[in-house]
């Protein structure tokens, strides 16, 4: 059964056992069709271990990770605590030098910025969608074609615009390369088609994205960059993925059925800057980050965010560790509330606060996580203390 993502205690999706029984059966043949392809995959890709040229064209990937969680809202009555899992699956395939095929299976339901599952729910069986299907085209000097429901195609220092699970329907053009000895450019547009309407205009995303990373010396480098996301029919439109929620943004509610639609236009300046540090005189890599974001088409006046952190060590080989920290201020209609970082804010935008997190790598393939947030919910009114833990045992395959 699927849930609402927004994690404020008490606030559940659950649709009733009838609406469950009636969405399991519309799904039924597209889930159907889905794993019966995914399984051929498998089997084609299995069979063709035998064959040297296809053994090394394709890959099978996946993780499990296991999560404690504990929420605690200040207006609540009921901390909330709950164990959680995700399970990703996924197979690559070299169709031709130039072209790949990718393709990815995730726990989580529905939800374009979230793979986790709750423990509960009667030991009812959990859903598995359809997460990645793409095709990436390799064009001559430094081109990628990307087409499909595809993994984030801008770079990112955070998740200030987008959650890290955000995976996006439509096309992308990737371009590298070095532009000197020392410094590499890059570049990035894409088309997102984030809700087609048979009786009406459709939403979509056109971003365009360049940037560089440089080496100021043996040790230092630096890199930064400047995007720009023109959203096409969303002020007076239904808020994306839940009639029912703006996710912070700014939102006008129907009297007749309760549907939400947006405030605002979002034609979002996305500005990150990263500094980093291997080891020399220095016992672990470090790295400095910012990213500053406004929206230059909002009629209101809650149209900026920025993020500032560090990050010390990188936890990769075995026994190896980082720390992570950032604070953040994102005001309502800087961004589009359902596609920012699912943790923070218990889902979206308009709030503030720090984020803290430690990771240990076990083993290759297996780590731990412990991440803290200390943040408030709508600061410049309510200002309510919202805190968050995070325990994660993850598993690599």
């Amino acid at each position: 059964m699927e849930e609402k993502r927004h994690e404020l205690p008490g606030l559940h999706r659950g649709a009733s056992v009838r609406r469950w029984g009636q969405m399991r059966e519309k799904e039924f043949t597209m889930r159907f069709w889905v794993y019966c392809g995914f399984i051929c995959l498998l089997i084609t890709g299995s069979s063709a271990l035998a064959d040297g040229d296809w053994a090394d064209r394709i890959s099978i990937k996946g993780d499990i990770r296991l999560r404690y969680e504990y929420i605690d809202v200040d207006d609540m009555l009921k901390d909330r605590h709950r164990g959680r899992f995700r399970v990703r699956l996924g197979l690559s395939g070299e169709i031709t030098e130039t072209v790949s095929a990718h393709f990815r299976l995730a726990s989580g339901g529905d939800d374009p910025v979230s793979t986790n599952q709750t423990f509960g729910d009667g030991f009812s069986t959990k859903d598995l969608g359809l997460d990645r299907a793409y095709v990436d085209w390799a064009i001559p000097d430094g081109l990628n074609l990307w087409g499909g429901k595809m993994k984030q195609p801008f770079y990112k220092v955070g998740q200030l615009v987008w959650d890290n699970d955000l995976n996006p329907e439509g096309g992308a053009l990737k371009y590298e390369t070095a532009a000197t000895d020392v410094i590499d450019f890059y570049a990035n547009g894409s088309i997102w088609v984030a809700d087609e309407r048979s009786a009406g205009s459709d939403t979509t995303m056109r971003g365009i994205q360049a940037g560089a990373d440089g080496d100021v010396s043996e040790t230092v480098s630096v890199g930064g960059g400047v995007g720009y996301y023109f959203w096409d029919n969303m002020k007076g439109f239904e808020t994306l993925f839940d009639p029912a929620d703006g996710f912070g943004n700014t939102v006008s509610t129907s009297d007749e059925d309760g549907t939400t639609t947006y405030v605002n236009d979002y034609e979002i300046l996305d500005l990150y800057l990263k500094l980093s540090m291997a080891p020399d005189k220095i016992a672990v890599p470090v790295q400095v980050y910012g990213n500053y974001i406004v929206n230059t088409a909002a009629d209101t006046s809650g149209d900026t965010a920025y993020m500032v952190g560090f990050q010390i060590g990188v936890a990769k080989e075995p026994g190896t560790w980082s720390v992570d920290y950032n604070y953040r201020d994102v005001e309502a209609d800087a961004t589009v509330g359902v596609l920012t970082d699912s943790d923070s804010f218990g889902a979206g935008t308009n709030g503030d606060g720090h984020r803290i997190e430690g990771r240990y790598a076990i083993t290759e393939n297996i780590q731990s996580a412990l991440a803290l947030y200390l943040q408030k919910l709508d600061p410049d009114a309510t200002n309510i203390d919202y805190t968050r833990l995070q325990a994660d045992i993850s598993v690599r395959f």
